[in-house]
């Protein structure tokens, strides 16, 4: 006659089930508080508040407040990185070798982020000021998992502008794409400020206008005309 199989979890599974939605909790108060108030002005307790933990919790689950951050920020920018890559990638076989068009490279480079805010309609507006805080923090935490997608995007880039554009210095390039970064983090930060100082008469435009009048905007700044001192 054999065992009768136990239904009971191993304990093992019986610890994940408990913890994971602790730590669910935990990731999803700092997130919004992040969101709201930018990782500097955050503090563990502020997040241990929200998410109805104690300090012992974040310190088992994350181990500190810049690697509870970090992993905030991972599970937003390492999605956006990989489908910049993906979207440059099939840009540049599209092209058969030949140069990528430059406005089909900052839509690749920009249309992810816009992307991620539009795929959770409940949560965009969260989502919407949390890349923004992402893309506007000094000193931002980075996990270690997310720092070579973040090289290979840094690199890849600039080097496609460079052969659409051979004449701009790479320095350039790099400056450019990082001031088309800013814009669209002051975008996104600011939503609604074109709407408020104008006392209306500029309405808030769906997220795919906001998009395209920020892949046009960049593209002109990347062409711009440049001098060498």
């Amino acid at each position: 006659m054999s065992a009768t199989p136990s239904t009971k979890p191993a304990a093992s599974d019986t610890a994940d089930n408990r913890d994971a939605p602790t730590r669910c909790r935990i990731l999803e108060a700092a997130t919004a508080l992040y969101a709201e108030h930018g990782f500097d002005n955050v503090s563990l307790r502020q997040i241990t508040r929200a998410a109805g933990v104690n300090l012992a919790s974040v310190n088992y689950h994350f181990g500190s407040k810049d690697n509870l951050a970090a992993e905030v920020i991972a599970s937003r920018v390492n999605p956006i990185n990989r489908q910049r890559l993906d979207l440059l990638t099939s840009a540049e076989q599209l092209t058969d070798g030949e140069p990528v068009p430059l406005k089909a490279i900052v839509r690749a480079f920009l249309s992810p982020m816009f992307s991620f805010v539009a795929s959770d309609p409940e949560a965009g507006p969260m989502n919407l000021k949390l890349m923004g805080r992402c893309m506007s923090q000094r000193d931002l935490p980075m996990s270690e998992a997310s720092l070579p997608l973040f090289r290979e995007v840094t690199r890849r880039y600039p080097d496609a502008v460079k052969r659409t554009l051979p004449d701009l210095p790479v320095e350039v390039i790099q400056w450019r794409m990082l001031f088309s970064v800013g814009v669209v983090a002051h975008a996104m930060l600011h939503a609604d400020l074109l709407n408020r100082i104008t006392g209306g008469a500029s309405s808030r435009l769906d997220p795919d206008t906001v998009m395209q009048q920020a892949v046009d905007f960049c593209t002109a700044g990347l062409r711009a005309s440049w001098q060498p001192d």
